[in-house]
Formats: structure tokens, C-alpha cells, sequence
């Protein structure tokens, strides 16, 4: 899945990785979600490999200044990734104004990572994040 969150965008304006920081994000690699560094559309052959090769066997991969690749197991496991990584960019935005951020690590990011998500984790996140969608009218018209 491919998106445009704009606190992934932002961190990379700066050269600051994506690092999991809430236990949602506990999916993101702890030395950071790899980047492909260049802003331009990945159109081509040449670009489309290039980016693959940054990504490696990553979930996630951060395109600088442009946007963000997540895979998942199905669509609605790259939603909700997607979702979890913008929110985990935004908590690092926000803890980067008044501090330096503690990110998960080690044996604690292992434990999260085995306790977070999940094929039922994954679909509970999901239908809630789709019912707040259509709770706020996003998706009147597409039924």
C-alpha cells in the first residue's frame, strides 16, 4: 500500500527515521523503517528496484519527502499498518519538541511486536478504524 501521511513526510524532511515508538508501531524495524532516499515517482524500472532494494524484507519503507510503502498479508493488514505508522509518526514528532524519545528496543520490542497485532489484532483495528470512517461520513457514496 502506498500513502502520503504527512508526520512520516515531515520526519523525513529532517532526516529522522521512523522508529517504533507506541506498541501499535512496534512493527517498524528498531534502527528505523528503511528509506528510499529520493522524493521522485517511483515510475520506472530502474527506480521501482531501487526502492524494493531499499525496503530489503521490510514491512515498511519511507520514500524521503514523498510518502510511504507498507505490506501486509492481506489489504486490510497494510491498512492498518499504514495507519499505525502515521500515528507512530506523529508521537515522534510530538515527543521530539520537548525531549528525546525512549523507542522500543531488545527483548521489549519483541514482547510488543508478539503482542500487538495478529490476525485478530489486525481485524479489530481494522473495522475500527472503519467504523470511524463512516461514523464521520468518509464512506457515504461507496456502498
Amino acid at each position: 500500500m502506498h500513502s502520503h501521511p504527512p508526520f512520516i513526510f515531515a520526519l523525513s524532511a529532517i532526516g529522522q527515521k521512523l522508529r517504533p515508538l507506541t506498541p501499535a508501531g512496534g512493527f517498524i524495524p528498531e534502527a528505523g523503517a528503511p528509506l528510499f532516499d529520493s522524493a521522485v515517482l517511483i515510475n520506472t524500472e530502474t527506480r521501482g528496484k531501487g526502492m524494493a532494494d531499499a525496503m530489503g524484507a521490510e514491512l515498511i519503507v519511507v520514500l524521503r519527502q514523498h510518502g510511504t510503502i507498507v505490506i501486509g498479508g492481506s489489504a486490510e493488514e497494510a491498512v492498518v499498518r499504514m495507519i499505525n505508522a502515521e500515528e507512530n509518526a506523529h508521537a515522534q514528532h510530538q515527543a521530539l519538541q520537548i525531549g528525546t524519545p525512549t523507542y522500543f528496543a531488545g527483548e521489549e520490542l519483541k514482547v510488543m511486536r508478539s503482542e500487538q497485532g495478529g490476525p485478530h489484532g489486525n481485524r479489530k483495528s481494522y473495522h475500527y478504524w472503519e467504523e470511524t470512517a463512516r461514523k464521520m461520513g468518509a464512506l457515504d457514496g461507496l456502498d
